[in-house]
């Protein structure tokens, strides 16, 4: 898998996929929230009607129709304001990458400057998440058509140390996948 850092806007980010984390349950808040406004009220709607979750783990596709550069927004819980570490965002990341790796080629992830993480912590957790949760223990099982297609995850936002961590982050993932394979 490439990963790519860009500083463009999340609502300019061209990809199968955009992700963007939500915490806690007084509704929309961070990149969430400003990306709604692009989409009139839909995140906020869904958000309402209880479709959209902060629970940990928990992510749901939505279609913008063409709103955005990107088909798709992946809305990701990460739990309470106060427990969204880097552990919440990693299984945020790997909950979307289980749910689009089938017919999702890239996946865009908002470093969400509202969370208590830095970007470059956000960085790791996401690359990581993303890679260990498109990984498929039973892909030598099935055919080519259930394949993980993702390729690339790009991330948009910039910081201190983001390259670094996103870096060291691949390297470490691609290994640990690795020796998934040769254990499986």
């Amino acid at each position: 898998m490439r990963v790519e850092i860009t500083g463009v806007a999340p609502d300019q980010a061209e990809a199968d996929v955009l992700a963007v984390p939500l915490a806690g349950e007084n509704g929309l808040s961070g990149a969430a929230a400003s990306l709604d406004s692009g989409l009139d009220g839909l995140l906020a709607t869904l958000s309402g009607d209880g479709e959209l979750r902060s629970e940990l783990g928990h992510a749901r596709l939505v279609h913008v129709d063409g709103k955005l550069k990107s088909r798709r927004v992946a809305v990701a819980g990460l739990g309470e304001p106060e427990h969204a570490d880097a552990d919440a965002v990693r299984t945020a990341a790997a909950a979307v990458a289980r749910q689009v790796r089938e017919f999702a080629a890239s996946i865009a992830w908002v470093l969400d400057e509202s969370l208590p993480l830095s970007p470059a912590d956000q960085a790791r957790a996401i690359v990581e998440g993303t890679l260990l949760g498109a990984y498929d223990p039973a892909r030598w099982k099935h055919e080519d058509e259930h394949r993980s297609k993702l390729e690339t995850l790009t991330l948009c936002g910039e910081g201190e140390g983001v390259e670094a961590a996103a870096e060291r982050a691949l390297r470490i993932a691609d290994w640990t996948n690795r020796a998934r394979d040769l254990v499986n």
